[in-house]
């Protein structure tokens, strides 16, 4: 019996760089900015911060003054408050509703091996639509699953804390089942949506008897999809960071010449910090579009056709990559009507 999820690693890198090469400016631009919102690179990383300690018998006033401050907050500073907060909320959902879209659009560009973006984008809202607050929904189940519990359980009584703690199996369960959700339905049911024109919940029920009756492929999937993304991550992290220490240099000389002409001969230090502030601002954005464009696209790209190859070798129905699989001389597409099962 062959593996499919094994079989499809060599065809993918084959698709992979009969896309990307040969090299042009424009096509990796395009699919930098498909593969910046479909990786995740757009996604926020909140670092709440909490410190404790009751009021000093030395110093009550100082460790008073923080309340006294939030007491005498006004109406105008909670609205405007609550307006930065809903901005970023309605920032994020907008984020998180074209990365959605995008995930179609990548599919479209991998079959078609036509980079473009807007053509896409258009015939597509719907579908990302669909997926968008599918994917909301399961940010709903994870905090009613993991934080609900957890708040219970330092807030109500110790017994929860305990109950918490048994329960760490299930969660752990509960976690893995929800990561394949989420990852079947990015690797196969966005494709699946396209081929039949369908919605996301839709399309889980197309799939549904596929996934029942090769349950074993699709496992093995799981399993190198997982330990792909470990790697891809890890590689994704050094690429990174060697843009950043790449462009460290040139923008560093940058910066030492604006501090000696501005800090230095003119004397303006405040107009000196101010730009080196714009310099670092600078620097930030240069490294994203690099990263993105440089170590995101490649990797993001072999992953988007893993997924689809896998898809079309295990479940001939759902195949969109039949063109390109000639191309790479791709065997696998040949299956057995016995094969995983």
């Amino acid at each position: 019996m062959t593996w499919r999820a094994l079989a499809e690693l060599r065809p993918s890198l084959e698709a992979t760089k009969g896309l990307l090469l040969p090299f042009s400016l424009r096509r990796w631009l395009a699919l930098g900015v498909i593969a910046f919102f479909v990786s995740g690179a757009s996604g926020a990383n909140p670092n709440l911060s909490m410190t404790g300690g009751g009021p000093s018998e030395e110093s009550p006033a100082v460790d008073s003054a923080p309340i006294d401050g939030l007491a005498t907050l006004s109406d105008a500073e909670i609205v405007l408050a609550l307006l930065v907060v809903g901005l970023a909320v309605a920032i994020g959902l907008a984020l998180l509703l074209v990365g959605a879209i995008m995930e179609f659009v990548f599919v479209r560009v991998a079959t078609e091996r036509d980079v473009r973006i807007r053509g896409y984008v258009g015939e597509n809202v719907s579908r990302g639509a669909s997926l968008f607050l599918f994917r909301l929904g399961i940010v709903f189940v994870l905090l009613a699953l993991f934080v609900a519990p957890v708040l219970a359980a330092f807030v109500l009584s110790p017994v929860f804390v305990v109950l918490a703690v048994l329960l760490v199996p299930a969660f752990l369960l509960a976690g893995v089942g929800l990561w394949l959700v989420l990852r079947f339905t990015a690797d196969f049911i966005v494709p699946v949506m396209v081929v039949e024109d369908l919605g996301v919940l839709a399309g889980w029920r197309a799939f549904w008897p596929a996934l029942v009756d090769d349950w074993k492929q699709y496992g093995v999937y799981a399993v190198a999809r997982l330990l792909l993304g470990i790697g891809a991550g890890v590689l994704a992290g050094l690429g990174f960071v060697a843009v950043g220490l790449a462009l460290l240099v040139p923008f560093g000389l940058v910066g030492a010449v604006v501090y000696l002409v501005f800090g230095v001969l003119v004397g303006g230090t405040w107009l000196a910090i101010a730009s080196l502030v714009v310099l670092a601002a600078l620097y930030a954005l240069a490294v994203l579009v690099s990263g993105v464009t440089c170590v995101q696209v490649p990797i993001q790209t072999y992953l988007r056709y893993y997924s689809l190859f896998v898809l079309g070798s295990v479940t001939p129905r759902f195949d969109m990559v039949e063109a390109v699989r000639s191309e790479v001389g791709d065997p696998a597409g040949d299956r057995s009507p016995t094969d995983g099962r």
